[in-house]
């Protein structure tokens, strides 16, 4: 290896520092260009400006106190909170962001924001506790780009590194990215101008083939900890915590094996902290409700889903 006069290895260095250069590079575009974070960092921003508002409002420090809906899209596009609040007198946030980001970051995200006598509404999608989870990118970067990488609660350092090396393009992003160049299709799916003041995603996706929901039936040891912490840290905190499955779509031919399984999946859920539930597990086999999957109800069923929601809290004394 070519060295200067005084033994330091110039190629090695060269390297270096093109890595670095390279990781910065990746880090610059993560955090300023990718089109999907773009959308999920103007949401989070959306949300922090009403979260921050209503801690400050001292008409949002009733004796009621607030209700925290936290979960994937399923919240973000499913819960108007605005319609809730409506209906049961009390501060309504909608915490909803992106089931990709993974049930860790997310409740780590909701655990934050709880203060004493709310309720948190937990509505992670099945998946999310039934599915084995990994370190998920998404998770990290929106973790990081917007200042709070404790959510990823890192045990160790090296998983602070791993967390640090998610600030990149991943290779499918990067041929999905140059797809839609290359065709001029939108960058992303959505846009900015879907996310309404309140923090709920009024969705204009559309498609008719929307697939169904995939998971097991069988809480997860590693979902079943994620519930079991984020009860026992409300009840230290001296707030409410209770799960609701979010609303769905199932193709009827599937609806028995499915209602059986949401049978089991809450019973399991049942055992960590208490369960509402419509008596139909808040699915549906109507496809015309929903927009682009089958955790995406269309903004008029979203209203009327958490219509369906205010009625199911307003029969819980909240007071409590």
């Amino acid at each position: 290896m070519k060295t200067a006069p005084n033994n330091v290895p110039i190629k090695s260095i060269v390297l270096v520092l093109w890595a670095g250069f390279i990781f910065l590079l990746s880090v610059l575009y993560t955090a300023s260009f990718n089109p999907e974070l773009k959308f999920l960092k103007y949401a989070w921003n959306t949300k922090n400006n009403i979260i921050q508002a209503s801690v400050l409002d001292d008409s949002m420090h009733s004796h009621k106190g607030r209700v925290l809906f936290s979960g994937g899209s399923s919240v973000l596009v499913g819960i108007d909170p605005e319609e809730i609040s409506r209906v049961i007198g009390r501060p309504v946030l909608n915490l909803g962001m992106a089931a990709g980001m993974g049930p860790k970051v997310l409740s780590s995200l909701a655990l934050e924001q709880v203060r004493e006598g709310d309720l948190l509404v937990i509505s992670l999608e099945p998946d999310l506790l039934t599915l084995p989870q990994k370190s998920l990118m998404l998770g990290s970067q929106i973790a990081w780009i917007t200042g709070h990488p404790s959510w990823m609660a890192p045990q160790s350092p090296d998983r602070w590194i791993v967390s640090l090396s998610h600030l990149r393009p991943g290779a499918y992003h990067a041929l999905t990215l140059l797809g839609k160049l290359i065709t001029g299709k939108p960058l992303y799916r959505y846009s900015k101008d879907e996310i309404s003041p309140n923090g709920w995603q009024e969705i204009k996706a559309d498609s008719s083939n929307l697939g169904w929901p995939v998971f097991s039936y069988k809480l997860t040891a590693e979902g079943g900890n994620i519930l079991k912490n984020t009860f026992e840290s409300c009840q230290q905190i001296g707030a409410q915590c209770l799960y609701i499955p979010s609303f769905h779509y199932c193709p009827q031919e599937r609806m028995n094996d499915h209602k059986a399984g949401m049978k089991n999946f809450l019973e399991n859920i049942a055992q960590i902290m208490p369960v509402l539930s419509p008596s139909d597990f808040n699915c549906s086999n109507d496809e015309a409700l929903f927009a682009d999957t089958p955790w995406h109800p269309a903004p008029q069923e979203a209203i009327r889903n958490s219509q369906r929601m205010a009625s199911l809290l307003g029969e819980l004394d909240l007071g409590k």
